[in-house]
């Protein structure tokens, strides 16, 4: 007769995790759609406000409103390709795979239009200080000066 061995114990089960700490998504999206609405009315032009609100619009599941701001960042700037992703998660949350397939193939074909204009963030470089020229001696001689040549 043969002895096989006793099977190792169970660890004992640890306690679940506790949930974090953190705010829910939904809860710090809806302050952020409500900026972005307020960046939408004041440069309308600018198609990363509505990509932006979209996406707030996706984690509050609102996916109608995130997929008309996905349009029209898309109308604003054709080679966004931020915007489409946009557009696809709101097709893909409202069970239109297929639509939302078709813009994800979209999102990745190359695209020979401008890139969308820089964000309002970007602030002009302040002018160089005004500096005075040097006196004619103090100036490097150049080569031609060596030679001669005038």
């Amino acid at each position: 007769m043969r002895f096989s061995p006793a099977l190792p114990p169970t660890p004992p089960r640890l306690p679940a995790p506790a949930p974090p700490a953190c705010l829910p998504l939904s809860a710090a999206a809806r302050p952020a759609g409500r900026r972005y609405s307020a960046a939408v009315d004041t440069d309308p032009t600018n198609p990363h406000f509505p990509c932006n609100r979209a996406h707030a619009h996706n984690h509050l599941e609102n996916y109608g409103q995130a997929l008309a701001d996905a349009e029209a960042a898309i109308a604003l700037s054709p080679g966004y390709a931020k915007a489409y992703l946009r557009k696809a998660k709101a097709l893909k949350g409202m069970g239109r795979m297929k639509d939302a397939l078709r813009v994800y193939q979209a999102s990745l074909r190359p695209r020979a239009l401008p890139r969308p204009a820089a964000p309002c963030r970007a602030l002009p470089r302040p002018a160089a200080p005004c500096r005075p020229p040097r006196p004619r001696s103090a100036r490097p001689s150049s080569a031609r000066a060596s030679r001669g040549v005038r």
